[in-house]
């Protein structure tokens, strides 16, 4: 059975119906299936807008890796929640009325701070699995999938 890019999985091949021939797609990241190329198009507006600054002199669009600390990126980012909050509420934002310029600032601070995040070598957090099928947290039981023992729990209890 054919699935949608035309590709009979055996095992770990793919046959394309052309005869070309791929390691299945399993297990791998899926970026076009996590990622909005509407919400990128606009995010990248919202940056290159924001590399002019005050002085007139325009940045490099990747000066923010250069390091900024994690308390300025917080402090940034809860800045354009409350203005996201208010102008979703109906209410005049602080620092602007645009709810996509909130937004688009939220995600900056947000990235940058994972950025710096990783860039101090804590690496991704360990995926955790629901097991169970309660909603009440107290009743369901989390394992953490890497990183860690099978033993090891948050949350509760199997």
């Amino acid at each position: 059975m054919r699935d949608q890019t035309g590709s009979v999985a055996s095992g770990t091949i793919r046959t394309f119906e052309t005869g070309a021939t791929r390691d299945t797609d399993q297990g791998k990241h899926d970026f076009q299936g996590y990622l909005s190329p509407l919400v990128l198009k606009r995010f990248g507006e919202y940056m290159t807008t924001h590399r002019v600054q005050p002085d007139g002199n325009v940045r490099a669009s990747d000066n923010w890796k250069k390091g900024i600390p994690k308390r300025e990126y917080l402090s940034s980012l809860l800045r354009h929640v409350v203005d996201l909050w208010l102008l979703h509420e109906g209410h005049p934002g602080i620092n602007t009325q645009d709810i996509e310029e909130a937004l688009c600032g939220a995600l900056f601070n947000a990235q940058g701070y994972l950025h710096e995040n990783l860039k101090e070598g804590k690496g991704p957090a360990p995926f955790i699995h629901w097991k169970g099928e309660s909603t009440d947290a107290r009743e369901v039981g989390f394992k953490i999938n890497r990183m860690y023992p099978d033993d090891v729990k948050i949350g509760g209890s199997e």
